[in-house]
């Protein structure tokens, strides 16, 4: 009686292990059917996205910084060479009357970490190397109207910021 059951406990396992087999032959089968239906599309994904990515990132981009740079310059009527001298007493020499937890120099050296980084420092030399000296104009050029564009970044930081229930400036 036993052995019986166990030849019908043998025979019900193997079935299960053939069940088992199956069902894990059918996931394989899918999986491959399936990924192999959307790699196609995945390819295809893929190339509409570096097709955007190659026209965005090119001269489209440029001229859109560029030309963002020109008009903050012109609607703040120069801003950076009319408040060079403030700018710079600023750098080296506290307000008064500021307000904050940051000296104005702490700030300067925050905002430039942040915004500058080793990649730009790297590219510049980069620029140097493979375009002669003709790369250093244009990388003045774009750094005087990018600095119009950082006022304005910076100017829209300040207006929207978010002070804190203990009083500290958020955002």
């Amino acid at each position: 009686m036993y052995s019986i059951l166990f030849r019908a406990d043998l025979i019900s396992s193997f079935f299960v292990y053939s069940d088992m087999q199956k069902i894990k032959l059918f996931k394989v089968t899918f999986a491959k059917i399936y990924f192999w239906r959307n790699e196609k599309m995945l390819n295809t994904l893929n190339d509409v996205l570096n097709n955007v990515d190659n026209f965005i990132w090119g001269m489209p981009l440029i001229i859109l910084i560029l030309f963002t740079g020109i008009l903050l310059t012109v609607r703040l009527r120069g801003l950076q060479i009319r408040h060079l001298g403030k700018a710079l007493h600023y750098v080296f020499h506290n307000e008064d009357d500021g307000e904050g937890e940051v000296t104005s120099f702490g700030a300067l050296c925050t905002a430039l970490s942040a915004t500058i980084g080793t990649g730009n420092i790297v590219g510049c030399a980069t620029a140097i190397v493979a375009g002669g000296p003709g790369a250093l104009f244009w990388m003045w050029l774009a750094a005087f109207f990018g600095m119009a564009t950082k006022y304005a970044e910076g100017m829209l930081a300040v207006k929207y910021r978010v002070i804190a229930e203990d009083g500290h400036a958020l955002g």
